[in-house]
Parts: structure tokens; C-alpha cells; sequence
């Protein structure tokens, strides 16, 4: 019951939030997200929409995208944001709100009253990061019908484009929209890291070293901390040999406290760190990070990268750190991750699986990192050029 008056509570603060309709007038253009993950997978469209005045709405179904949407409609006079109905239906109706006759979806929720709305003749309808991944024995006459809804599919890989096609739907190309976004972030790393104070020493550490002896754990779980339970990893930090750092994927006391207590476990002889402002950092030490916000961009200054998730439910985001350059480390589970499929498409020894926490440090290979920028380069400026063909289209 709690949380269900949770829900009812949030649907009800739909009474602040004001339509175009109030003021006589229709959007350009309405985008659906379900949560962070894929307002970031719209967010360059978004952006573009808004930077050139066009009038966008942005409908949201969960508590976990809510403020960042709220602030977007701070930002924007030319944005408006609705908390998708599901329990106040139909007290509080999406077709009642929106004004816009061209709507997005994005990746995998197909809400009843959106899919009816997008099914609309007077309605151009749009799914971007479509997948099918995991899905393909559940793909058939449901699935067409509800696929066959959208005008096009922007596809999250070429896996899903054939997935797609087996499935009979045809309108449908592969574009992966955050490579977009991630690469405007990347072109800004060194001044938004420099813009941390914080980060100074460890920085300045960081740009002495030779990239390809660092390591960063992103997005890291507490009981992928058994990755240090191996002595000549734990030898070769702390002669110095390599360094690491650990950005825990929660960044709260007690989650900062739990990858702490999993070190004691399985390292008890392993030092530690927490960066703070203004403290040196110690040799030989591992390096817990949690500054927020910087993630991406620190991928940039490190050879290796292993992401966390993948010995739990699922690996975070490994497409960050490849466009950053590094060589990509996760767990088994990625199943339910269209970016890995995207990458392995690029060439398979490009990410490296580590079935067991303890052999990781045994799997750091050699690469040519000034080579694999180069391509990764290559891979964004094709992106941007395949973008601004496909721009006219979207917003016209």
C-alpha cells in the first residue's frame, strides 16, 4: 500500500505542471522515457529540439527520471514535462495533454494509451534504441502488431535491425543516438575535471602516468571487490606498478561504507583511500572516487576499464569507456545490454569477459591505445555525419 500512495502522490503533482494547450499551442515533438538510461538515449534530440526553439514535451513514468526532467523544464520555456498516469487514469489522461503530433518512445515500454495515441493517422510515430534482444522467442504475431505500429524504428544494433527484419518489420536502421550525447561530454572532459577541485591530485597523478598502467572499476558493486583477491594484483599496487580506482555505482556513506568492508574481505592486507579535497594521494594505495558526475569523463584518462554489474543483474554502460578509449572489462551478464552487442559488432577483442572476480587482473592485456582513438574517432564523426542527415527528417 505504500507504495502505491507513493504513486498516486506522484501522478497528483501532474496538477502543477502546465500543457501547451494553455497557451493555444502544439509541440513539435513528444518524447517518452521510463527512466534515466533512456531520457540519455533521446537527450541529443532533445537538446537539438530545444536549441532551436522548437516547442518540446517530455512524458515521464518514473520517480527516478522526475528531477531531472523538472529541471529541464527550469531550464527550457520552450519544454513541457507530464508524469505518465498509471494509477490516476483516467483522472489525468496523456491524449488530454499532449499536443504534439510526432512522438518517440525509446527502448522497451509500450504503455497502452502512448501505442494508441502513436497509432493515430494524424500522428508520425518513432521508436529510438529499439531491441529485441532476449526477446526473440517471445516474437510473433504480438510482437509484429506491435511493432508494425511505429512510422520507424531507430535500432539500438545491427543484431536488432536483423531481429527487426526476421520479425517482418522492414522500416527500421541501426543508430545508436548515444554516441552522440557521450561524445559532446567527452569534448569537455579536461574542463569539466578541472572544473573538481576535488579531483586535483588525483588528476595531476593520473596525467604523469602512462595510461596503460591505470585501471578504473566504474560503476563498481561491493562484491565485485573480490577482483582483488589475487596476490600479484594486490603486489602490483601496491609497488606502484599499476594503479586503481574504484567509482563505487552508489554514492552514499553506507554503499561507500559496503565496498570498503568487501576490500577488508577479500584484500584484508590491501590500503585504500577515499578521495577528499586537498589530500595527497599515497602510493600503492587503491583509490575510491566518489565525486559525482565525472564518471564518463575520467574514463578518459585510463587504459583499462572494468564495469560493474555484470556479476549481478546486468553490466552498466560499457559504450562510455570505449569511446573514451579504453579496453573493456565485465561480467557475464550482458544480456540485457544493446551497447555490449554494439561494440562486440566493432570487433570482439575490444571487450573482454571475466567469468571469475579474481582473474581480471590476469586478463590486462597490451593494445594500442593511439590506434584504438583513432578508430573510436572515426566512429563518432561517422555517427554525427549519419545524424545530420537524419535530423531533417525527425524535426522537420
Amino acid at each position: 500500500m505504500p507504495k502505491l500512495r507513493l504513486r498516486r502522490d506522484f501522478e497528483r503533482r501532474n496538477n502543477e505542471l502546465p500543457s501547451f494547450k494553455d497557451i493555444s499551442r502544439q509541440a513539435d515533438a513528444c518524447f517518452h522515457v521510463s527512466s534515466e538510461g533512456e531520457l540519455e538515449q533521446c537527450m541529443v534530440l532533445v537538446q537539438d529540439l530545444l536549441e532551436n526553439s522548437k516547442l518540446v514535451e517530455i512524458v515521464f513514468t518514473s520517480d527516478s527520471v522526475e528531477r531531472r526532467c523538472l529541471r529541464l523544464n527550469e531550464q527550457f520555456e520552450n519544454l513541457r514535462v507530464y508524469r505518465l498516469a498509471l494509477l490516476n487514469f483516467p483522472f489525468f489522461k496523456f491524449s488530454d495533454w499532449v499536443t504534439a503530433k510526432k512522438l518517440y518512445m525509446c527502448r522497451y515500454d509500450f504503455f497502452s494509451e502512448l501505442m494508441l495515441y502513436g497509432a493515430r493517422r494524424d500522428v508520425e510515430f518513432y521508436l529510438l534504441s529499439g531491441s529485441l534482444k532476449n526477446k526473440e522467442e517471445k516474437s510473433g504475431h504480438l510482437s509484429f502488431s506491435k511493432f508494425s505500429l511505429y512510422d520507424f524504428i531507430y535500432a539500438a544494433s545491427t543484431k536488432d535491425v536483423a531481429l527487426f527484419n526476421k520479425l517482418g518489420i522492414k522500416n527500421v536502421v541501426e543508430f545508436e543516438f548515444r554516441i552522440l550525447q557521450i561524445s559532446k561530454r567527452l569534448d569537455l572532459a579536461n574542463s569539466t575535471l578541472e572544473s573538481r577541485s576535488q579531483l586535483d591530485n588525483y588528476i595531476s597523478l593520473l596525467k604523469n602516468r602512462d595510461p596503460s598502467t591505470c585501471l578504473i572499476l566504474g560503476s563498481a558493486w561491493p562484491n565485485e571487490m573480490e577482483v582483488f583477491k589475487n596476490e600479484k594484483f594486490i603486489k602490483s599496487i601496491i609497488n606502484s606498478e599499476i594503479f586503481v580506482s574504484v567509482a563505487p555505482h552508489g554514492l552514499s556513506d553506507e554503499f561507500i561504507n559496503s565496498i570498503i568492508e568487501s576490500i577488508h574481505k577479500f584484500a584484508p592486507n590491501l590500503p585504500y583511500q577515499i578521495l577528499k579535497k586537498g589530500e595527497e594521494i599515497i602510493p600503492g594505495r587503491v583509490i575510491i572516487n566518489p565525486v559525482p558526475g565525472v564518471l564518463l569523463e575520467s574514463f578518459s584518462l585510463f587504459s583499462h576499464c572494468f564495469i560493474g554489474g555484470g556479476h549481478g543483474r546486468s553490466i552498466h554502460s560499457v559504450l562510455e569507456p570505449y569511446l573514451a578509449g579504453a579496453m573493456i572489462y565485465c561480467g557475464p551478464r550482458t544480456h540485457r545490454s544493446t551497447e555490449y552487442d554494439f561494440i562486440n559488432d566493432l570487433g570482439s577483442e575490444n571487450i573482454r569477459l571475466v567469468q571469475e572476480l579474481p582473474s581480471l587482473f590476469d586478463k590486462l592485456g597490451e593494445y594500442d591505445r593511439k590506434k584504438e582513438l583513432t578508430k573510436r574517432a572515426k566512429i563518432i564523426d561517422n555517427h554525427r555525419k549519419k545524424y545530420k542527415e537524419l535530423l531533417d527528417k525527425l524535426i522537420c
